[in-house]
């Protein structure tokens, strides 16, 4: 018997909902939220009845009964560090969730919508690879000051399943690769994977490259300032930083296609700021190749924006003497979620408890 697999990522803008049975795709839909919806300036659980009830017409309107459901795969938020895995969905899990235990991002969403639809019926949930995977080697969390850890925080369940991928298609071990994997949407990840493991990254909601709504690392200085101008308070340098900085700071758009229509349409502000971008996550690919001393294998290039032949033009140029430079554009996050689930429910995986 196949396996039903529901499948739900809360992501920044959208919510992505997929029914599996096996490693067949029975529905999906990945519905857009406006701003208003979003009530970015509150806090994020203030969208949970918004996301719950997308989930719900999801079901009805594909005639889905919730007890036909063996199990259900939801992003991992913002929880502690952990390693790679599948883990089962608990009551630690939830609450970290909930207090957003490395911050609030849409994310933290996903397990208690699952919740509210599968404790009734008493469906197992799971998270695959969260956001919080941490890998790093430990030279690589020395941040500059005492007080200070760098702390994994990325994209990390597509980019394990983008260099999964590309070890797939050209016959690769993931385990004696050496790959940059540098994903490029709403927010930003470039990761350095060595050996089967993510040793070091760089995350736009902290540092690196911004990103189209992240800023990336800022001047310390200047940011100290800002915050201590007395104009903004902390939850308001917050959406500064994720939500309300990079390209949408400039250019006041999240949509990279409005923002190359204004480049072709001959604005010069937006072919800056679109370039500048390209530019910043060029940088941080040749900062991660100097620490395995340039011996990179393959640059992975993913995420949404990475169907913009216009950025990638901007990018490749500036990082392909480094390594050959293969482009996975979008995402397999979901992909990624119910593999994950259907091989821990076949015993092919480990079920790890958080």
């Amino acid at each position: 018997m196949k396996k039903r697999i529901l499948a739900v990522n809360t992501g920044s803008t959208s919510t992505e909902v997929q029914l599996w049975d096996g490693l067949d795709i029975v529905a999906q839909a990945k519905i857009s939220h406006t701003e208003r919806e979003l009530i970015r300036d509150k806090d994020v659980f203030d969208q949970f009845d918004l996301r719950y009830s997308t989930v719900l017409k999801f079901l009805s309107d594909n005639n889905v009964e919730v007890k036909t459901i063996d199990a259900i795969a939801v992003r991992g938020g913002r929880l502690r560090p952990l390693e790679s895995g599948v883990y089962r969905v608990n009551e630690k899990m939830l609450h970290h969730c909930k207090i957003g235990f490395q911050g609030d991002h849409p994310s933290n969403l996903a397990s208690h919508v699952a919740k509210k639809i599968a404790e009734p019926y008493g469906i197992p949930m799971f998270v695959v690879d969260p956001i919080t995977v941490d890998e790093l080697d430990p030279i690589a969390r020395i941040s500059g000051y005492a007080l200070i850890e760098r702390t994994s925080l990325s994209h990390a369940l597509n980019m394990k399943a983008v260099a999964y991928k590309y070890c797939d298609d050209y016959k690769k071990n993931y385990k004696e690769c050496k790959i940059i994997v540098c994903h490029v949407g709403g927010g930003g990840s470039v990761s350095l994977h060595v050996n089967g493991r993510m040793i070091d990254l760089y995350n736009s909601d902290k540092e690196g490259a911004f990103s189209v709504e992240r800023s990336g690392g800022l001047p310390t200085i200047e940011l100290v300032e800002l915050c201590y101008s007395g104009k903004y308070d902390k939850t308001k340098m917050i959406r500064f930083l994720s939500g309300e900085g990079g390209l949408y700071s400039y250019l006041k758009t999240r949509d990279s296609k409005e923002i190359e229509a204004r480049i072709k349409g001959g604005d010069k502000d937006a072919e800056l700021i679109y370039k500048a971008m390209a530019y910043q996550f060029a940088k941080s690919i040749g900062a991660l190749a100097t620490a395995v001393n340039g011996e990179v294998d393959v640059i992975l290039i993913t995420g949404g924006v990475a169907w913009s032949d216009m950025f990638v033009g901007y990018l490749i140029p500036r990082i392909e003497f480094i390594a050959p430079v293969i482009k996975y554009p979008g995402g397999f996050e979901m992909e990624a979620l119910v593999t994950g689930v259907l091989e821990a429910l076949e015993g092919k995986r480990e079920i790890k408890e958080y």
